[in-house]
């Protein structure tokens, strides 16, 4: 079998080989295994490696990782897809066959949500344990950001395409990217997703503050009060957040330097502007 790819490059591929790349999508595996051809196909499990191997070898597979194959999607074989599979699900399918919990976080939750409308550049995911970031192409990155376990709550299933994804929950999702404004794509972009949030009706404000409460960081409490209360976006949650905050000052953006005025009442150093536009 001769398959044409973008630029005009032939992949060629044996029976075999092709019998098991599309046994592979009829299954809805983007991620392919040795196990899992070798079961397919009926064949040893040694056989099933070289397979994959040569699958790799010709460009309608990637190693991902030990024994670990995305699979190349018809679509950018044929020319007609840029990517090599959704990176959301290539990640939810990796930890299924890890068995580890997951949820899709920061910047990449706030998008399945509606709480952003640009894709992010790569898919964030958050995990207990040490997940090696995968690279799908040049434009395709999987980032698994370690985060305590208990800081691994709030999560719902999503239906996602064909694939049940976990996801952590719009309050949640708020929660995160303030507290990793880097993983947000900074302060107005997280302030933003917090306006959305509001806006869309997706802000359960005691939810919110039983979540802050979780999260065991006070300069977030502060940052979110302040936010709030300047776009009335929540009054309720912020006047329950005012007994939580501490007495000692933070920065209303940490990457930037402290300047600017403190706000008494959330003792809150205004050091960057920041937009708080809801959406419509």
């Amino acid at each position: 079998m001769v398959i044409r790819a973008k630029k005009g490059r032939k992949i060629e591929m044996s029976h075999t080989e092709q019998t098991a790349y599309f046994a592979l999508i009829r299954a809805g595996r983007t991620i392919a295994t040795p196990a899992a051809v070798a079961d397919m196909l009926k064949v040893s499990f040694v056989r099933a490696s070289h397979i994959l191997y040569q699958l790799n070898k010709k460009g309608a597979a990637r190693r991902i990782g030990k024994g670990k194959y995305a699979v190349l999607a018809p679509e950018a074989m044929r020319g007609t897809g840029q990517f090599v599979q959704d990176p959301l699900i290539v990640a939810a399918q990796l930890m299924q066959l890890a068995k580890r919990d997951y949820a899709v976080a920061y910047a990449s939750a706030a998008y399945l949500h509606g709480l952003m409308e640009q894709t992010p550049q790569t898919a964030q995911v958050m995990v207990a344990h040490y997940q090696r970031p995968v690279r799908l192409s040049q434009a395709q990155l999987i980032r698994f950001v370690i985060a305590s376990a208990w800081k691994l709550f709030a999560t719902e299933q999503t239906k996602y395409q064909d694939q049940v994804l976990m996801v952590t929950d719009p309050e949640k999702t708020v929660l995160d990217c303030l507290d990793r404004l880097d993983l947000a794509g900074g302060l107005d972009q997280a302030a933003q997703i917090l306006a959305a949030a509001a806006a869309g009706g997706k802000l359960d404000g005691r939810k919110l503050v039983r979540y802050a409460r979780l999260m065991r960081n006070r300069s977030l409490i502060q940052r979110l009060g302040y936010l709030l209360e300047r776009g009335k976006l929540n009054p309720e949650a912020a006047k329950l957040l005012q007994p939580l905050k501490r007495p000692m000052p933070c920065l209303l953006d940490p990457a930037s330097p402290r300047r600017g005025k403190l706000n008494p009442r959330w003792q809150v150093y205004e050091n960057a502007a920041v937009s708080l536009r809801r959406a419509r």
